[in-house]
């Protein structure tokens, strides 16, 4: 039997914005060297976050949102 620890790397978040359009809130991450893809996920209490959607580019429009509801964003990104 043979193990070995891999140090992981260290990756900077994206940092993400959001803005209400005709489609939705559309969320939009600014791009991470070396990350193939993103998470969108979404919160009402900035606590629990569900998962949105995953994708290769770093935008994503949320088509569920409601009207007068506050929406909490973050999206990580997959290395």
């Amino acid at each position: 039997l043979s193990v070995s620890a891999v140090t992981p790397t260290t990756v900077k978040a994206p940092t993400v914005t959001a803005k209400n359009t005709v489609d939705g809130i559309s969320i939009t991450a600014t791009a991470v060297s070396g990350a193939d893809g993103y998470i969108f996920l979404r919160s009402t209490n900035g606590t629990t976050y569900t998962t949105l959607g995953k994708s290769e580019k770093t935008t994503y429009v949320d088509k569920t949102a409601k009207a007068n509801t506050t929406y909490y964003y973050c999206t990580p990104c997959r290395v």
